[in-house]
């Protein structure tokens, strides 16, 4: 699942994609060959680059498209001295998350609250969210937490990430302090989703973008 250590492989959308076209462009290669090799081997060349050509540009527009979501997002919190449970889930459906941003199982909002703010955070979650919420896993020496305060569309295999400490895991933590040092979206190393049902090794990888706040409690 996890590595033990906290070494840091800082992974930003810029290197993300190159990474994912030179394993699309090894599959490829293997693909044409093998088509080439069935067709007495015409114009193989042109038609490898015509594949990885395509293939790189709908993976960057994706990518672009994600982004530019993302960005809008955190713009909708920062508007607003505080967005509430319903006003998120109407904003994920005004942009039409599920329909337009296939390969996302979910968004959500995640908190940053100190140690000793953490019991009132709780209390006024479980009163305007989910009256069963709690912080996991729960670590007594934390002197900050992350939990995911909201998310997005709120189904059976996205209600256990509520209040998910997302500072617990050194993926997720790292990519964090990332976006939020730079102001800029950041894509994880593959890690398991907790979005799936916990008898299924689901990988895949978490995007985090940063929504700053004047206020500091």
């Amino acid at each position: 699942m996890y590595g033990n250590g906290l070494t840091k492989q800082k992974n930003t959308l810029g290197q993300l994609v190159p990474y994912i076209v030179l394993i699309f462009m090894i599959i490829a290669t293997i693909g044409v060959s093998y088509y080439v090799f069935k067709n007495n081997e015409r114009n193989s060349e042109q038609e490898f680059l015509k594949i990885t050509n395509r293939a790189t540009i709908a993976i960057e527009e994706r990518f672009y498209y994600y982004e530019n979501m993302f960005s809008q997002a955190a713009a909708f919190f920062m508007a607003s001295e505080e967005v509430n449970n319903s006003e998120f889930r109407e904003y994920t459906r005004f942009i039409k998350f599920n329909q337009r941003f296939p390969g996302l199982t979910a968004l959500g909002f995640a908190e940053l609250v100190k140690a000793k703010n953490l019991d009132q955070f709780v209390l006024n979650v479980q009163k305007k969210v989910e009256p069963t919420y709690r912080i996991w896993p729960y670590n007594k020496d934390a002197h900050y937490f992350a939990p995911v305060k909201y998310i997005e569309p709120f189904t059976e295999e996205a209600r256990p990430l509520l209040g998910f400490d997302m500072l617990s895991e050194p993926s997720r933590l790292n990519a964090m302090l990332d976006s939020a040092s730079r102001g800029d979206l950041i894509v994880t190393n593959e890690l398991h989703l907790h979005t799936m049902p916990k008898d299924q090794d689901v990988r895949g990888f978490n995007f985090y973008a940063p929504v700053y706040s004047s206020t500091e409690e």
